[in-house]
């Protein structure tokens, strides 16, 4: 079947400069690649023979495991992490411009420990990546995934919390009412508002709730004496 060259990924070591396999195939041949998960596998940076759990996971490779033990893995990213230049000139790879070093962002993996381009020229990079892809369904949802799991790694490590401590607390379901976060969400991490504290997780119409009293006991008090009061006039008219 003739397809068009977009639906190629790009590969330099063709003659025609595109992969041999088109992007859907290519993707589902590294989806039904076996991973192997028991046995040995040989590193041939150190030559030693170890426990496939010695490697990295690495869906592009027949076995589903990276070529090098994480050991050697780990020792290359070091050799890799130069120090950043902090005086002189850099020329950007992009807009060719002569630049202060400190317009470039930095980057460890590389001699210079600096981005190729400059820190303009990158952002003007990924606003057009952005605008191209915004429209894209699928573009949409794994942006909003990865907010939520930044946003919730963000707030377990203000409050010192782990993973494990999380979701024990979800299993209690609101520290309130009890019951699922609302509309689908997750919970909201309540917090004393003076000292900043953890108190737990609840649902946003408890944690409404409690901000617009602001945490006010007595304030709450009289709300419920209210609903008693209105509950037992309401029985006797009836």
């Amino acid at each position: 079947m003739q397809l068009c060259a977009d639906r190629f990924h790009n590969d330099r070591r063709t003659v025609t400069g595109l992969s041999s396999q088109c992007k859907a195939c290519a993707k589902k041949t590294k989806t039904d690649r076996p991973e192997k998960t028991t046995g040995d596998k040989r590193c041939p940076s150190c030559s030693n023979v170890l426990s496939v759990a010695d490697f990295y996971k690495d869906r592009s490779q027949w076995n589903g495991l990276s070529s090098w033990c994480k050991e050697c893995v780990r020792k290359q990213d070091r050799a890799r992490n130069y120090e950043p230049l902090t005086k002189g000139d850099k020329t950007c790879a992009v807009c060719e411009k002569t630049l202060h070093v400190s317009e470039f962002n930095r980057l460890r993996s590389r001699k210079d420990g600096l981005e190729p381009s400059c820190s303009i020229c990158q952002r003007v990079s990924k606003n057009k990546w952005h605008k191209q892809n915004r429209v894209r369904p699928e573009y949409k949802v794994r942006t909003s995934q990865t907010a939520k799991r930044a946003n919730l790694r963000l707030l377990l490590a203000r409050y010192n919390m782990t993973p494990e401590d999380y979701e024990k607390l979800l299993e209690h379901g609101c520290h309130i009412c009890g019951g699922p976060p609302n509309g689908g969400g997750r919970y909201a991490f309540d917090h004393d508002h003076t000292t900043g504290k953890f108190r737990g997780l609840l649902c946003s119409s408890c944690n409404l709730v409690l901000g617009h009293m602001k945490d006010d006991v007595d304030r709450l008090q009289k709300a419920i004496d209210y609903l008693n009061k209105s509950r037992r006039h309401l029985k006797a008219v009836g």
